[in-house]
């Protein structure tokens, strides 16, 4: 998979992020990787991010499962 550089928050998602991680005692990175794959999904819809996975999986020569590091089918349940 490859790596994308981090994105800045603005200053005011960045106070409000930190203060729910740290109510919440959760990763920074766990809760922007849901938040962005919640986000794909909603505007991408899960038919053509499943075409696309299926494209790098087979570029790649890897299993959807070892794409993802986890199961395929739950990334697309919301």
């Amino acid at each position: 998979m490859r790596k994308m550089a981090k994105c800045r928050l603005n200053d005011q998602l960045e106070y409000l992020l930190k203060d729910y991680l740290d109510q919440e005692g959760l990763e920074r990175d766990v809760v922007v990787n849901q938040a962005v794959k919640e986000y794909l999904i909603k505007k991408m819809g899960k038919k053509e991010i499943a075409r696309l996975l299926k494209e790098e999986a087979a570029e790649e020569n890897y299993s959807l499962d070892r794409l993802l590091g986890t199961n395929f089918d739950s990334w697309l349940e919301l």
